[in-house]
């Protein structure tokens, strides 16, 4: 079978095949990729072994104040319900925000193209609704702002 399963210790063979830079915590058993696909944005990946999956996220350079949350809230269901693929979330208790794709592990396998299209759903999804997320939380704009006028 082409491919590979999509953990820590094959995303780390994979960036050093493709001289992509990397950090591993091991405290927190996770990876971050930086520089992928030209983009500075890093990409963690954060294993779940107990439930065979793996997350690939990109965390928001900036966190939610609380008098944001609820207005927060509301813009990341308008954003997630305009994704095809990953999910905003925000924890309200810190204020952290990401953009999160989650896949099985076992039995799925990815090739170089893959990886790199699930890279590109991550940076792209991030670079198109990052900046509106950010107007809503640090800028009082309103949530209906994270969806492009037609």
């Amino acid at each position: 079978m082409n491919g590979f399963p999509v953990t820590i210790e094959t995303v780390k063979a994979w960036c050093e095949g493709h001289n992509v830079k990397y950090a591993v915590n091991d405290q927190l058993g996770q990876l971050a990729i930086v520089g992928l696909l030209g983009s500075q944005i890093p990409i963690r990946v954060i294993p779940w072994p107990d439930r065979n999956m793996v997350t690939l996220a990109c965390v928001a350079p900036f966190q939610v104040p609380p008098e944001r949350i609820d207005a927060m809230t509301v813009a990341t269901r308008i954003a997630n319900s305009a994704s095809f693929m990953g999910a905003w979330v925000l924890a309200a208790s810190t204020g952290e925000l990401y953009f999160r794709v989650t896949l099985p592990v076992q039995g799925v396998f990815v090739d170089d193209g893959g990886f790199q299209f699930l890279a590109r759903v991550l940076l792209s999804s991030v670079a198109t609704v990052g900046p509106s997320l950010q107007q809503v939380a640090l800028e009082g704009a309103s949530p209906d702002v994270v969806l492009p006028k037609q």
